[in-house]
This record gives C-alpha cells, structure tokens and sequence, in this order.
C-alpha cells in the first residue's frame, strides 16, 4: 500500500504532464482490467480497488494506453481528463 492512500477512501486520483486520472472506489469492481491495461499508472490493492499509483512519472506515461484502461473498466469507474 502506498504512504498516502486511506484504504477506504471513495476515490483514487493522480496525475500531471496535463493528464488527470480518478477511479471511483464506490463504482470499482476491482476486476483488475485497467491495470492490465497500464500497470504503470494502476495497480489493485488489498481492499480489491484499483488505484491510481503513487510516484508515477507522468511525463512518460502512454495517454492512448491510460484511456484504453479507462474504457475497459465495466463499472465506467475511471475517468481521464487532459488540460
């Protein structure tokens, strides 16, 4: 578990390089697709949710591999946002 996430907290949110990402933790099924998807931006964790990963390096992250997460997830969990 990262330093900074609450286990039950309603949501997971990270980003940068102009690239927003949330997962919505009460929509979440915890299948696991997003991650397969970008195991670099998320990553499941013991409550069975997916999370948005701390120290991500944004500025090297697929944005096409991110939304592609975005649009696996079944629940419609994930949002990606760019500026």
């Amino acid at each position: 578990m990262s330093d900074n996430a609450v286990e039950d907290a309603p949501e997971s949110t990270g980003g940068g390089a102009g690239l927003h990402v949330r997962v919505d933790h009460e929509l979440c099924g915890g299948m696991g697709y997003c991650h397969d998807a970008a195991p670099t931006v998320f990553e499941l964790r013991s409550d069975d949710k997916s999370w948005v990963r701390d120290h991500v390096d944004w500025s090297t992250v697929d944005r096409a591999e991110v939304q592609e997460a975005a649009s696996m997830c079944p629940w419609r969990a994930i949002e990606v946002t760019e500026d």
